[in-house]
């Protein structure tokens, strides 16, 4: 049932906001008022399309790029709970205020163990299913996730046949993570810019940052910006450094895709 929300002024203003599509934009308001209390929702695309944009030619490809395109500028987050996906609005309680008398969630909660990057989501029939070992070293590969929409429940990618969401079914094998190296080059030179800005990270042991660094990502053109810019938005109210992994890895694969374009401008102009 949907409920509603608040809707600020700074909505308007919001410069990351700015890069998406209209529908994308409104997809996002609308999904304020489909989620419970707690800014949680099923992962449910059939019926987003129904509720959201009744009247509105977007088909759920689109609509499943939209989901990514939010997941990938910070304002959601995936997360798998028995084998299906949720989506959590995040900070939802900082800017709503939900009705005293609105029914407590039922849904699981986004935790750090459970959470898939949006970059392990792929489009699948119409469905977003996950595509990559996690970060936090659980193995979703071969798995499905299709939603309480499909009447079969649990699809399995590799062809194993489908089985209903009653059925008992065991956890996914785990497979072996690769562990970082440890003490990275410049592991403490980004520590030490980190917990300069945020003191109360010193005590905190930080193999997330020998993650960052052997992914690739690049410490002045995508580790320190995109800690000074989360900085920014949320101040000094941060208990980890893996809350600066997502805008990191965004960070890193933006700058890629711009060399990306560079090259292919340059090929296109020679060829002409």
């Amino acid at each position: 049932m949907a409920r509603a929300r608040n809707i600020k002024p700074s909505f308007f203003e919001n410069e990351h906001l700015a890069e998406l599509d209209f529908a994308a934009r409104l997809l996002f308001i609308g999904l304020w008022t489909e989620a419970d209390k707690e800014g949680r929702l099923e992962y449910r695309p059939k019926k987003l399309r129904k509720q959201i944009f009744p009247y509105d030619d977007i088909d759920l490809p689109l609509l499943n790029r939209y989901l990514t395109e939010l997941a990938r500028l910070g304002f959601l987050t995936f997360y798998v709970h028995d084998a299906l996906l949720y989506i959590w609005i995040n900070k939802f309680r900082q800017h709503q205020s939900p009705h005293k008398t609105e029914r407590e969630s039922s849904l699981p909660e986004a935790t750090e163990k459970n959470t898939v990057h949006y970059q392990h989501l792929e489009e699948n029939n119409g469905a977003l299913t996950v595509k990559a070992p996690l970060d936090n070293g659980s193995c979703m590969v071969g798995i499905g996730i299709m939603n309480y929409e499909s009447s079969k429940g649990i699809n399995v990618a590799n062809g194993a046949h489908a089985r209903t969401r009653e059925e008992t079914h065991p956890p996914p094998p785990k497979s072996p993570r690769m562990m970082p190296a440890q003490n990275h080059p410049d592991h403490r030179r980004v520590r030490d810019y980190i917990c300069g800005r945020l003191p109360q990270l010193a005590a905190r042991a930080s193999p997330e940052i020998d993650e960052w660094l052997n992914a690739g990502c690049d410490v002045e053109q995508d580790i320190i910006p995109s800690v000074d810019d989360r900085i920014a938005a949320k101040g000094g109210d941060i208990g980890s450094f893996r809350y600066f992994t997502h805008a990191i890895l965004s960070a890193k694969a933006a700058r890629e895709e711009r060399i990306a374009q560079d090259k292919r401008m340059r090929e296109n102009f020679n060829a002409s």
